[in-house]
């Protein structure tokens, strides 16, 4: 199994078998890129599971020790491990994190061109720079205002990261002159603010009532409006049905008009599916 044999289980203190298991990190990817062949389904699906490792281990390795310096030490070594050119020479990796993204990337970046390769690894850089502002407001205990944390998230690039691993499961990867573009921004906001605040809804209990996290949707909601957490949710709710409505909207009518507008068809202009969509 590749997480045992990067060290992510038993060893890393983090997961053990059992809350791996209990993820089904694969049915998560299966839902997320329903279009994807067997192949590059088992390598996002790796991504992920990378993705949601480094945010368990980044919390117990580094923020709940309050460790400052070492935790942006962490993460200024992961980039590293994502060179632009394939086959840079990297650092030899230490620890699961480093194996599993340095694996990744080996995988990944061959044969993939440049464009894609630069934006990606844009939007890693953008998840290790998040991770540093949280480990800052976990340390001071500061909950943010609304629009600190949406700036926050979306600098995170979380969406983008997302919406790459779309393009590479289908082996098609958007010209410059369309992912540039404010349609793209908007549709990749919007996309990401659906995941973001999905996730923040359904971790809102172990977040903040059990680790203590200050970064959650529903926690800033809370705490600006002064609610209780029941009218939180239900706002964020609210804010997510709309965000996804955007970005359904932004598919129906902005991007056909877009692509159009580029000359281009099929496989860029298929209803390829996702997180979100039925």
């Amino acid at each position: 199994m590749w997480t045992r044999d990067i060290g992510m289980l038993e060893s890393s203190g983090v997961w053990d078998a059992a809350a791996f298991d209990s993820a089904d990190y694969a049915l998560l990817t299966a839902f997320c890129h329903p279009d994807a062949a067997l192949e590059e389904l088992l390598l996002v699906t790796d991504w992920y599971v990378w993705l949601f490792f480094l945010d368990d281990h980044f919390l117990e390795s580094c923020m709940r020790r309050g460790d400052t310096e070492g935790g942006r030490a962490y993460l200024a070594r992961l980039a590293a491990f994502i060179p632009e050119a394939p086959g840079a020479t990297t650092p030899a990796p230490d620890g699961p994190a480093e194996r599993a993204l340095a694996d990744l990337w080996l995988r990944t970046a061959p044969g993939t061109p440049g464009d894609w390769r630069r934006r990606f690894r844009g939007s890693n850089q953008g998840v290790f720079d998040e991770h540093a502002r949280e480990l800052t407001l976990y340390g001071r205990k500061q909950v943010p205002d609304p629009v600190t944390y949406l700036d926050m998230r979306r600098q995170g690039r979380g969406g983008p990261w997302a919406a790459e691993l779309v393009e590479l499961t289908l082996r098609t990867t958007l010209p410059a002159t369309v992912s540039t573009t404010q349609t793209m921004r908007a549709l990749k906001d919007a996309f990401g603010d659906v995941v973001r605040l999905h996730d923040d809804l359904t971790s809102y209990r172990r977040e903040v009532e059990q680790e203590g996290e200050v970064n959650n949707e529903v926690l800033v909601v809370e705490h600006f409006l002064g609610c209780d957490p029941q009218e939180a949710t239900g706002i964020v709710r609210d804010l997510l049905a709309s965000r996804s409505r955007r970005s359904e909207e932004i598919v129906g009518t902005e991007l056909p008009i877009l692509l159009a507008e580029q000359g281009l068809g099929p496989p860029y202009s298929g209803t390829s599916r996702g997180c979100g969509t039925s």
